[in-house]
């Protein structure tokens, strides 16, 4: 999974992944109790073995929590690469 925000991601797969399926996905983030579920999802275009995933049945639980994983993700980058003064 690459480019993840609450609207969606980039992954890439050893399978070949067709357009406009609609996958379940989940996603398993270390210290999490459980994995993050969206019951629904769009492959919006595939590329070789690239494909870019629309979030579209995610629970109001689940989405506070990829939320709150994609807030995390960006205080860790910041925090090791600060900005120049």
């Amino acid at each position: 999974m690459l480019n993840l925000s609450t609207a969606g991601c980039r992954g890439s797969s050893e399978e070949v992944i067709h357009r406009d399926a609609f996958p379940r996905v989940l996603i398993d983030v270390p210290g999490f109790l459980a994995p993050i579920q969206v019951d629904r999802a769009i492959i919006r275009w595939s590329s070789g073995n690239e494909f870019g995933l629309e979030f579209v049945g995610l629970s109001f639980d689940d989405q506070q929590r990829l939320h709150g994983l994609i807030l995390a993700i960006k205080a860790s980058q910041a925090s090791r690469n600060p900005s120049p003064r």
